[in-house]
Order: C-alpha cells, then sequence, then structure tokens
C-alpha cells in the first residue's frame, strides 16, 4: 500500500558557525524576498554618486544585513556574519546573494515541478508514421 506524504516545499541554508534556516517556499516569501531586494536597491541607489567613503560601506553593508533579516528573521544576519572575524561589504552582499539566490533557484524548481504534475492528455501508443517520399508527392500533386 501506498502512503501518501506532503511535500516540505521549503529550503534549508546552512551558514557558518552551525546556524541553519529554513525557508518556506510560498508565494508570500517570495514577496518578502522581493520586496528585501526593492528596498536594497532604493537605499542603493540613494548613496550613488556620493563620495564612497568608508562609512558609506558601513551603511551599505547595514542595509544589506537588514534585507537578509527581513528574509531570515531578525537578528540571523548578525549571527552569520559574526562567524567571520572581519567581514566587508564583499561578504555582505555575498551572504544576501546566497540568501536571495537559493530561495529563487528552489522556488523555480518547485513551480516547473507543480506544472510538471499536471495530467497530461493520453496520447497513443502508436508511433507516429513520418509519410514516406511517395506519399508526400502524392500529397504535393493533389493540392
Amino acid at each position: 500500500m501506498a502512503t501518501f506524504q506532503f511535500t516540505s516545499r521549503r529550503v534549508d541554508l546552512e551558514f557558518p558557525g552551525g546556524i541553519t534556516c529554513s525557508i518556506p517556499l510560498t508565494e508570500e516569501m517570495r514577496q518578502k524576498v522581493e520586496a528585501a531586494a526593492k528596498e536594497l536597491s532604493e537605499k542603493a541607489a540613494q548613496m550613488h554618486g556620493k563620495a564612497g567613503t568608508a562609512e558609506d560601506l558601513e551603511t551599505l553593508c547595514d542595509y544589506t544585513l537588514d534585507a537578509v533579516d527581513a528574509i531570515l528573521g531578525e537578528g540571523v544576519a548578525d549571527k552569520i556574519v559574526d562567524a567571520k572575524e572581519d567581514y566587508s561589504f564583499l561578504d555582505c552582499t555575498d551572504l544576501f546573494n546566497f540568501v536571495t539566490g537559493e530561495f529563487i533557484n528552489a522556488f523555480i524548481r518547485e513551480a516547473n515541478a507543480a506544472k510538471g504534475n499536471r495530467s497530461k492528455p493520453t496520447t497513443s501508443s502508436q508511433p507516429v508514421s513520418v509519410p514516406n517520399r511517395a506519399q508526400r508527392r502524392h500529397k504535393r500533386c493533389s493540392h
């Protein structure tokens, strides 16, 4: 007898320091990820054209970690980057790209799997025959 089980529909992420997170593959979470990315992009755009001081990079790093927190939960980003002794802005962007990339890829795979599970019309088990040369010639001449 077969047993039905619900699929987890989550993406599990592992980080340095033994930190793990599990993100649900839901439309609500997809919107959350999109909103976090949009907000980060808007904040970065506001800083565009400034001199680009070390303080500006720290501010961008904070914005990036805030975006990760918006996805994973408050304070999780700090725990993750604290596992690295001296993290930089690039480390923060790598973290954001990892989290969003893994979520998006898993979400797309899940959506494609759902599309593939739809019932397909049954087709004949007979192979499709291709007309031979004489049949094609006869068809052309009869038109």
